[in-house]
């Protein structure tokens, strides 16, 4: 199967009468998990795609009804760029609640929720389905892949 084409998932609850019924894609709906959206609130009638929980999660254009996305609601602290690496404590305590979601995330996003809240990841790093980095601090360097199913958990 082509990398981008989305697997359907069964059709979800609908939402309210106001903005119809929707279905997820099996990746939007391991988002909605993951991150404990209700995907009503997205305001979408159809299908609903990786890439609207993405920009939901991101405070994006997705997030028109009122409602922050994710990562507004969870401000990163220290900023992104700190040179620590410390992640913010409201993010780990988000991974601890639902770590089998948040594994089955894609890398790339993975890693872009990682540095939004406080980690250093260098350009190239692939983190395997099913990593999850459970540690007060992250600094991984350029070129770097984790294998499958890695817990790496630091105090």
């Amino acid at each position: 199967m082509p990398s981008n084409v989305e697997t359907v998932a069964a059709p979800v609850a609908p939402a309210p009468a106001a903005t119809g019924s929707f279905t997820l894609t099996a990746t939007a709906e391991a988002l909605v998990l993951s991150f404990g959206i209700d995907p009503a609130k997205l305001g979408k009638s159809g299908l609903i795609r990786e890439r609207d929980i993405q920009a939901f999660a991101a405070g994006g254009p997705s997030s028109v009804q009122g409602e922050p996305g994710w990562s507004t609601r969870v401000t990163p602290t220290p900023s992104p760029g700190d040179p620590t690496g410390v992640l913010n404590p409201e993010f780990l305590a988000h991974i601890r609640a639902a770590p089998q979601h948040f594994a089955r995330l894609p890398s790339d996003f993975k890693i872009w929720l990682y540095r939004l809240n406080g980690a250093i990841i260098g350009d190239g790093v692939a983190l395997a389905p099913g990593v999850i980095l459970d540690a007060q601090r992250v600094v991984i360097g350029a070129n770097c892949t984790l294998g499958e199913n890695v817990l790496v958990r630091c105090r």
